[in-house]
């Protein structure tokens, strides 16, 4: 019911409230909330509220100060560095302004922990706090309610990166001690975006402090200036995985993705020639700088195993690149298995190329490098060294050379043989139907080798089987060595090899006949002069 007297006049008719809201009334201590919620804007004067609140109304007017958000206002600072109150903050902002509440937001979002927010004022800086029921885990939900708390200091933001990127750090970074406000949340963000991968490195591998880092970083005034800087940094992590006879320092092992973050800064080529104790081949050095940046980190090979010191001088000398497409075009027969036939390439076949393998500065041609291929399987260790198993060959390779792979239909025995290069003649005597599998397969690459001298324009050493394959056909040449095999084994025995007293030389226009002659003589001088059992 609309009060009939004049306003101001309090005492004229009892008012329809609560007897304590009578009292603080005529106490002049009624809240303005209360004022608003029995409705008294048009039944008692402004008088009659208590005096912080009367002072807001009497600046802001009656109709402002309904719209003020009271709760923020009745909200104790907790935390309060400044001495200061929002009702302070709201009593410095000119009354002439729109909109009062955005303007007492703006100057009070860094006064109180976020998770102390209003409503409102939750709603409009959602982006400072964490919706705790999102939550995954215990871990995400104890560092999401830090944050709303204001308690996630730089580092630990950082380190959570992901799970903050996306958030307003501003009260974060503003309570950090060790930060005090220099860096901000633009300037963290945008390190981030550029460096952000660079961080955990520099965190986890030095000394340096993060805070005067970025703070260094960001006060650069150029890319130029920022990339020395940084690649100072790098180099000095780098310096840290060296490893040599005389400093075995080796105290950091960086992974290939970490590995990837600091070559954005320092130089691959500097870094290979000093961890690979020596000059590197001019070819890998020419090949690397018209290769992508990025083409080291985007093959199957890892970055950690190129600095094994056979891998890279296998690689230095054929080409990265061949190696690369090889491997992507065959199968992956270098990089399977932890990439143990790239490891073992050096050990078990490099030092078996021939002479003709060898280019002195000149890269090698993707049919060249085919070539070589060939070669190692063919020459490379025989069941003495145990040759690894080259069957897992696909592609391009198998089909250029078909007379290197088996057919799958061949016993699996023969099938393992085969590619281990321990066929023996004896094993042909005793398993006759192994033979006509082998018909049109080069037999140097899967027999036992046996080097053979032979004269001609060029004194060489060939291997026993092609040389016999240029002087019959394939059932000739198995005849003689399934005939000759004892023989063999007598007059190419290491021991007689080694001496070189009783080696003998073949002529390239000898025939079957002369070769079996030259083979007879040399096993009586041994019968005789060394006591052969035969």
């Amino acid at each position: 019911m609309a009060y009939k007297y004049r306003k101001g006049q309090i005492f004229g008719k009892r008012l329809k409230v609560p007897k304590y809201i009578r009292n603080k009334i005529y106490d002049c201590s009624l809240s303005f909330s209360e004022f608003i919620e029995y409705e008294l804007d048009d039944k008692v004067p402004i008088s009659c509220i208590i005096g912080l609140d009367r002072q807001i109304v009497e600046k802001f007017g009656l109709e402002k100060s309904k719209s003020l958000d009271w709760e923020l206002l009745n909200t104790p600072i907790y935390y309060n560095y400044t001495n200061t109150s929002f009702r302070k903050l709201l009593m410095s902002i000119e009354p002439s302004v729109e909109d009062v509440n955005k303007k007492l937001y703006e100057l009070g979002k860094d006064q109180v922990r976020p998770c102390d927010y209003t409503p409102r004022m939750k709603e409009i800086y959602s982006d400072r706090l964490f919706d705790l029921s999102e939550a995954t885990d215990e871990q995400f939900y104890y560092a999401m309610k830090r944050f709303n708390e204001g308690a996630r200091s730089l580092e630990e933001i950082i380190y959570d990166w992901n799970l903050f990127k996306d958030k307003d750090l501003s009260f974060c970074l503003l309570k950090d001690g060790k930060n005090d406000g220099h860096i901000t949340d633009s300037m963290l963000k945008s390190f981030m975006s550029s460096y952000g991968n660079l961080v955990s490195l520099i965190t986890k591998y030095t000394d340096t402090d993060i805070y005067t880092f970025i703070g260094d970083m960001t006060n650069l005034n150029s890319n130029e200036e920022r990339s020395v800087f940084v690649k100072q940094i790098t180099d000095n992590i780098l310096y840290n995985t060296y490893s040599d006879g005389y400093r075995q320092l080796q105290s950091i092992r960086l992974t290939d993705e970490e590995y990837k973050e600091v070559f954005k800064y320092s130089s691959v080529e500097e870094y290979l020639k000093y961890f690979y104790h020596g000059p590197l081949d001019k070819r890998f050095i020419n090949e690397l700088s018209q290769l992508p940046e990025d083409y080291l980190f985007n093959i199957s090979i890892p970055f950690s195993v190129l600095l094994d010191y056979d891998v890279l001088k296998f690689i230095g000398t054929y080409g990265l690149k061949n190696i690369v497409d090889f491997d992507n075009e065959c199968g992956q027969f270098f990089t399977n298995s932890n990439c143990e036939m790239l490891k073992s390439m050096y050990e078990l076949y490099f030092r078996y190329r021939s002479s003709q393998d060898t280019k002195h500065g000149e890269a090698y041609t993707k049919d060249e490098f085919y070539e070589v291929m060939k070669r190692m399987l063919i020459y490379g260790p025989t069941d003495w060294t145990k040759a690894p198993d080259y069957r897992e060959i696909t592609g391009e390779f198998r089909v250029r050379n078909p007379e290197l792979f088996i057919s799958e239909d061949a016993p699996n025995e023969l099938q393992n043989l085969f590619y281990t290069k321990s066929i023996t003649p004896q094993l042909l005597l005793e398993h006759p139907e192994y033979v006509p599998y082998l018909n049109g397969k080069d037999l140097s690459s899967c027999l036992k080798k046996r080097q053979i001298q032979v004269e001609g324009n060029n004194t060489s050493y060939e291997n026993i089987y092609k040389f016999l394959s240029s002087k019959t056909d394939f059932d000739g040449v198995i005849g003689f060595i399934t005939e000759y095999y004892d023989v063999l084994d007598i007059v190419f025995a290491d021991d007689i090899i080694n001496t070189k007293l009783y080696w003998t030389s073949f002529s390239g226009n000898d025939d079957i006949d002369q070769i079996k002659s030259r083979i007879h003589e040399l096993l009586i001088k041994l019968i005789v002069e060394q006591g052969k059992h035969y």
